[in-house]
C-alpha cells in the first residue's frame, strides 16, 4: 500500500488530479496546465545588464573635430525624441570609425545600452532583412526567442517597449535605404541612431534626421595618419615631398593611406611613388586581400542605376582628374535592342537590333528595313489597289514599288536603283 503525502509528513501537496491536499497552498505566480512542455527561467529585468555591444574603434584615430563637435551639439539636449543622425560619406572615408570612436566616448548618455548592428551581415540579392535584425536586437534586450513575434510590425513595438525606460544608442552601420532605419528606433526619450551610409538616405527628413557629411582627410590630416602608422625606423625617409606625393595619390581615404603605410614599412619610401604612379594597378597596389580598394568604387557603382553605371565607366576612360558637363554628354552612347538608327548608305530611318539585314537573309543594308507584321498585298504599281479592294494613294514618282522577296525583305526592281 502506497503510502499519502500527508503521511510521508509532506504539509502541502498537488495531486496528478489537480486537487490539493493539506493545508492553504500560497504562491506568489500559479500556473496550471494540462501538461508543460519546457519551462524557461530567466532572470528578472532588475538583475539584467544592459548590452554594449559596440565594436573597439580604431586604436589610431584622427581627431575629426568638425565632425565629432556637430554630433555632441545634436545629442546634447535633454528629454527630447529620438534623435536619428545620419554619418555620409563614400566608403573607405572612415565613417564607421568616428561613429564609434564619439559612441565610445559618450557611452554614459545611454544608460539603457548600446546597440550595435552591421546591416551588410543581413543583405542578400532582394535587401536586408530587417525582420531578422529587430529580432537579434529583440534577444540582445532580454526577450527570450520563443517570446518574439513573428512579424516586423510587431518586432518593432515590442522593441520599442523594451527600450522606453532608459535611452539606449543604436548603432546602424552600412545602410543603404530609409526603410531599413525606421524600425530600429527606441522609445525612449533621449535615445540616438547613429547611422553610416554612402547614400543620402533623403527619406529620413521627413524623421527629423540631421545628416552630416565624412569627407576625406585634409593633408595634415592625412599626414598624422601616415606618420603614427609609420614604424620609427623609416620615419626618417619620410621627406616632404615623398609624403606629399605619396598621399595625393591615396585622395585622403584612411584605408588606401593604412596600405601605404604598410607599404612603406615593408619596402620603404623611395620607391613607393613610381610604385603607386601607374593609375592602371594604383587600385591593387593600395589594395590588402582582407580590404581591397577595389571594394570602395565596387559597392558605389553597384548602387547606381543602368544609365548611371554606363556613364561611370565611359568617364573612367578619362585622361584626366576633371571634366565638364560636355565631356559626359558626348560619352558613346550604348546600343539598344530597340533603338533608331540609319546605318551607312541608307536614307531611311529604321528600328534595328542587329547588324543590317540580320536574320532575313539579305545582305542589302540600303534596301533592308525591319517593319512590323501587317496585311501581305499584292504586288501591284503605283496606285494600284490592295488585296482587299481599297486605293492608296500614289507613292511619289521618285520612289519605287517595294516587291517582297523569300528573305522577308522589301526591295525595290533593279531597274529602280540608282
Amino acid at each position: 500500500m502506497t503510502a499519502s503525502p500527508l503521511d510521508r509528513g509532506v504539509v502541502n501537496a498537488i495531486t496528478t488530479a489537480g486537487g490539493v491536499l493539506g493545508g492553504v497552498v500560497q504562491a506568489e505566480n500559479v500556473v496550471q496546465a494540462g501538461s508543460i512542455g519546457a519551462v524557461v527561467v530567466a532572470p528578472a529585468d532588475a538583475r539584467r545588464q544592459p548590452p554594449r555591444q559596440l565594436p573597439a574603434p580604431p586604436r589610431r584615430f584622427v581627431n575629426r573635430a568638425g565632425e565629432l563637435r556637430d554630433l555632441d551639439e545634436l545629442t546634447g539636449v535633454r528629454d527630447a525624441p529620438p534623435l536619428i543622425v545620419v554619418l555620409n560619406g563614400m566608403s573607405g572615408v572612415g565613417k564607421t570609425a568616428m561613429g564609434l570612436h564619439w559612441a565610445r566616448s559618450n557611452a554614459d548618455l545611454f544608460p539603457g545600452g548600446q546597440l550595435y548592428v552591421d546591416l551588410s551581415f543581413y543583405r542578400h540579392a532582394g535587401g536586408v532583412a530587417v525582420h531578422d535584425v529587430l529580432g537579434g536586437l529583440l534577444i540582445a534586450m532580454g526577450v527570450h526567442e520563443h517570446f518574439i513575434p513573428a512579424r516586423l510590425a510587431e518586432r518593432a513595438a515590442l522593441f520599442r517597449s523594451r527600450t522606453a525606460a532608459q535611452p539606449v544608442l543604436v548603432f546602424v552601420d552600412d545602410a543603404d535605404q530609409a526603410a531599413q532605419v525606421r524600425p530600429l528606433v527606441p522609445g525612449a526619450a533621449g535615445s540616438a541612431v547613429i547611422v553610416t551610409s554612402r547614400n543620402r538616405l533623403s527619406g529620413l527628413v521627413f524623421d527629423d534626421a540631421e545628416f552630416i557629411d565624412v569627407r576625406p582627410l585634409g593633408p595634415e590630416e592625412s599626414l598624422r595618419v601616415l606618420t603614427e602608422l609609420t614604424p620609427h625606423r623609416v620615419r626618417a625617409e619620410l621627406d616632404t615631398a615623398r609624403t606629399g606625393a605619396v598621399l595625393a595619390l591615396c585622395a585622403g581615404l584612411p584605408v588606401a593611406i593604412r596600405v601605404a603605410a604598410a607599404r612603406i614599412a615593408r619596402h620603404g619610401a623611395a620607391g613607393l611613388t613610381a610604385y603607386l604612379s601607374d593609375a592602371g594597378t594604383r587600385l591593387d597596389r593600395l589594395s590588402h586581400e582582407e580590404r581591397p580598394m577595389s571594394r570602395v568604387f565596387d559597392t558605389v557603382v553597384a548602387g547606381l542605376p543602368d544609365h548611371a553605371r554606363r556613364l561611370y565607366r565611359c568617364l573612367g576612360a578619362h585622361p584626366g582628374p576633371d571634366f565638364a558637363t560636355g565631356a559626359a554628354a558626348a560619352r558613346p552612347r550604348s546600343t539598344s535592342p530597340r533603338r533608331p538608327t540609319r546605318w551607312p548608305g541608307s536614307t531611311r530611318r529604321t528600328w534595328s537590333s542587329a547588324r543590317p539585314g540580320a536574320g532575313t537573309g539579305c545582305t542589302t543594308s540600303s534596301a533592308c528595313t525591319r517593319r512590323r507584321p501587317r496585311a501581305r498585298r499584292t504586288p501591284t504599281s503605283c496606285g494600284g489597289a490592295s488585296r482587299r479592294g481599297t486605293s492608296r494613294a500614289p507613292r511619289r514618282p521618285t520612289a519605287a514599288p517595294r516587291v517582297r522577296t523569300g528573305g522577308g525583305c522589301s526591295r525595290r526592281p533593279r531597274s529602280w536603283r540608282r
